[in-house]
């Protein structure tokens, strides 16, 4: 599966919990990037590999689709019985 939330903290509940107590306010790190332009690179990457699945998910369906209906079309009998 193709990651799409590296740019958001990964925190369970106890760890939310625990951030209640956090003063220093850094209690997360939500960018895993060394730069704001790797962040950038990783996010574009990430959305088009996204769009690629959909457009495949779109074709698969098309496919099949397409192909119920050619083959309720030949299953047609017409020789009159």
């Amino acid at each position: 599966m193709l990651r799409t939330d590296f740019l958001f903290s990964k925190a369970g509940w106890l760890i939310g919990a625990g951030s209640v107590f956090n003063l220093a306010g850094n209690y997360y790190s939500f960018n895993s990037s060394l730069s704001g332009a790797e962040a950038d690179r990783k996010a574009l990457e990430a959305d088009w590999n996204m769009v690629g699945l959909d457009l495949e998910k779109s074709l698969t369906a098309y496919e099949a689709e397409l192909q119920a209906a050619q083959s309720k079309q030949l299953s047609f009998n017409f020789d009159g019985r």
